[in-house]
């Protein structure tokens, strides 16, 4: 989840980067070898019910409420308009007679 595979671009290091700053502020107890073994999101739910002392249900309304909006895949896909974007600025069909 938070661990680093090799050969991943700087944009998704630095991705990961800051979604472990952003776990740790949210999180204190977790440390950095925590984030290196933790692969997914029920691993991270466990810990942080185990920890906080929290039920499963408030346990993983937590992690979910944190989860929402990050990609921890180590090649994001763009979204439509990029894509079109990027498309049109490379001689896509939109600059064709």
């Amino acid at each position: 989840m938070f661990g680093f595979q090799g050969g991943e671009s700087r944009e998704t290091v630095a991705r990961k980067r800051g979604y472990m700053t952003d776990a740790r502020q949210r999180w204190s107890f977790i440390t950095l070898y925590d984030m290196s073994t933790i692969k997914n999101e029920a691993q991270l739910q466990q810990m942080v019910k185990v920890r906080l002392g929290l039920s499963e249900a408030d346990a993983w309304t937590d992690v979910r409420d944190w989860i929402k909006g990050k990609d921890f895949t180590s090649n994001p896909q763009p979204s439509a308009s990029e894509s079109i974007g990027r498309w049109d600025s490379e001689g896509g069909a939109a600059d064709k007679p």
